[in-house]
C-alpha cells in the first residue's frame, strides 16, 4: 500500500492488510486444524515480519500491526494443540529480496537487494521447522540478513512523512 501512515492510509487500505496478513492467517489455519487433529499430528509455519517484532516506519501502522498479530495467534495455536501433536511456529523475517520490495514509496537499490535475504533461505528454514523432530516446537524464529538495514540505519527504512 503506498499509504502506510495516519495521515494518507485509507480505512479500505488498512482493512485490505489486515484482511491478508491477519485474518488470512486465521482462516488458513481455521480449515487446517480439524484434519491435523484427526491424524494427531501437523506443523503449520506462519510467515510474519521483523515488523511484527517492532515498530517500523518503512512497514506502516496497519502492517505492523497485522503481523504483530501473529505472535499471539501462533502461541494459541501451540497452547491448545499442543497435546494433540500440532505445532506452530512464527518466522519473522528482515527484508527479503522479493518483488513487493518495488513497490515501497523508495525502492532499495540492487545492491541492497543482493544483500537482504533471498527466497531461498526462507525456503530451506521452513524445510528445516517443518521436518524437525515431532518433538521439537520452534516457537518464534527471528531471521535477517548480516548486513541487516534495520540495524545500520538504511536511509529508507526511516521514510519522512
Amino acid at each position: 500500500m503506498p499509504g502506510r501512515f495516519w495521515n494518507n492510509m485509507s480505512l479500505e487500505g488498512y482493512n485490505q492488510i489486515v484482511g491478508v496478513n491477519l485474518n488470512g492467517v486465521v482462516h488458513c489455519v481455521h480449515t487446517v486444524l480439524p484434519g491435523m487433529r484427526t491424524q494427531r499430528d501437523g506443523v503449520i509455519v506462519i510467515l510474519s515480519s521483523w515488523a511484527g517484532r517492532e515498530f517500523l516506519p518503512i512497514a506502516g501502522m496497519a502492517y505492523s500491526a497485522s503481523k504483530t498479530g501473529l505472535s499471539p495467534l501462533t502461541e494459541s495455536i501451540n497452547f491448545e494443540e499442543g497435546r494433540n501433536g500440532i505445532r506452530a511456529t512464527l518466522i519473522m523475517p528482515g527484508e527479503v529480496a522479493t518483488p513487493i520490495l518495488m513497490t515501497r514509496p523508495v525502492p532499495p537499490s540492487e545492491d541492497a537487494l543482493a544483500r537482504m535475504l533471498q527466497p531461498a533461505d526462507l525456503a530451506s528454514l521452513i524445510v528445516y521447522v517443518a521436518t524437525a523432530p515431532r518433538h521439537v516446537c520452534l516457537g518464534e524464529i527471528l531471521i535477517g540478513p548480516t548486513w541487516n538495514r534495520i540495524y545500520i540505519g538504511a536511509g529508507d527504512m526511516r521514510p519522512d512523512l
